[in-house]
């Protein structure tokens, strides 16, 4: 299966955006707590520059999510489970492995790096879901309605160029086929 660029893009875009307001939500919760570990490790806080990489790498990480999703949707199927796992891996490679190296290394306190990779975790299934329910869009809505009889053919994308599916011919008996 292709997949579908633009619509991975704006899924992978709209991901991005919510984990950009997620992590501007966290800022109260523990925007204190992350300045000061800096400064007792000699760091300056977080400037404009730091705030615009981390607003770029979030957009990044948002296609990068739907991406995945994309990717795998073929072999397990779409949905929000399909989502669920595509947040996992890429939870684990750029928020748990990660945070568990700067503590480990001495870099993070232990109880601020948990509220970060736990809220990152949440973080990341919603935005998976969205961008997993964007980058489905008329495809997901098509399958619902012919699921429930509504639509008689199912429209299908190849190379560009709608095609209807025919249904298959049944054989009533006696010969007789529709």
């Amino acid at each position: 299966m292709v997949i579908d660029v633009k619509r991975m893009l704006a899924g992978g875009l709209a991901a991005g955006v919510l984990i950009n307001l997620s992590a501007l939500a966290m800022v109260p919760a523990v925007g204190e707590q992350m300045e000061a570990a800096l400064r007792e490790r000699g760091i300056a806080p977080l400037g404009p520059a730091a705030a615009a990489w981390v607003v770029v790498l979030s957009l990044i990480l948002g296609v990068i999510l739907v991406w995945l999703y994309a990717a795998i949707e073929p072999r397990l199927g779409p949905g929000t489970q399909t989502a669920a796992v595509a947040a996992l891996l890429v939870w684990f490679l750029a928020y748990c492995a990660p945070n568990v190296s700067n503590v480990v290394f001495g870099f993070m306190p232990l109880g601020l790096t948990v509220v970060g990779t736990v809220w990152g975790l949440v973080e990341l299934l919603l935005a998976g879901a969205v961008g997993a329910c964007i980058y489905r869009g008329r495809q997901a809505r098509t399958r619902a309605l012919a699921g429930r009889g509504t639509v008689r053919t199912i429209v299908r994308e190849r190379h560009g160029r709608p095609q209807a599916l025919q249904p298959p011919e049944v054989e009533l008996g006696g010969g007789h086929r529709t």
